[in-house]
């Protein structure tokens, strides 16, 4: 509409920014890396992603959920053909970093700009910014009975880009991937572990894997 298109006309630059969007029924979210954005159009193309669900998108005039934003004919039919969305957001986005805790990377000089609350931090307190490089910390893959005991596992990187499959029938799709992957694998025991700020799965057992507690 008119106000979206206003604001996504008002960034500078929006390539590489990432956009969450929900399903219309809120099934899942799709997310997409933004590839090149127009702005006298407000336009948006996409890249990577939009695999995170295993359902498509319907358009006004395919589902009989139409929401009351679909343009009808005086008969009351849809004459509509846009998809059909629900909520979304917008993620790296300089002219949209106006929360505390929000940050925007500037990818052609390396640079992080982080916006702090005041009360996040002293002047004289130094403070540590972690950057996850890794989506998978540990795999195991052919071994049998081998034990993880007493491990912390934390700040794995985001994987919600990455290639998503559909495993069963459902709206639902699945990223072949975690923090700790256990494949071909008999006999193996997680115990006593950890997991926090994982931006992706903590554990996936794959392949003809069996009898892991």
């Amino acid at each position: 509409d008119d106000e979206i298109g206003t604001r996504i006309a008002s960034w500078s630059n929006a390539t590489g920014a990432v956009l969450h969007a929900r399903h219309s029924q809120g099934w899942f979210s799709n997310m997409w890396e933004i590839n090149s954005h127009n702005r006298s159009a407000s336009e948006l193309r996409f890249g990577r992603g939009g695999s995170q669900g295993g359902r498509s998108w319907c358009k006004c005039d395919q589902c009989t959920y139409v929401g009351p934003w679909c343009k009808r004919d005086d008969d009351g039919n849809v004459v509509d053909d846009r998809l059909i969305g629900g909520g979304w957001f917008v993620e790296n986005i300089l002219e949209e970093l106006d929360v505390a805790g929000e940050f925007f990377y500037v990818e052609s000089n390396r640079t992080i700009l982080l916006l702090l609350n005041s009360t996040d931090i002293e002047d004289d307190t130094d403070m540590t910014l972690i950057v996850p490089v890794l989506a998978t910390l540990i795999k195991i893959d052919g071994a049998d009975k081998v034990t993880i005991k007493n491990v912390g596992f934390r700040d794995a990187r985001t994987t919600y880009l990455e290639k998503h499959g559909v495993p069963s029938g459902g709206d639902w799709s699945l990223y072949k991937g975690a923090a700790l992957e256990i494949a071909n694998s008999i006999g193996t025991t997680v115990k006593a572990c950890t997991f926090s700020r994982l931006d992706g799965t903590a554990i996936i057992l794959t392949e003809r894997t069996r009898q892991i507690t």
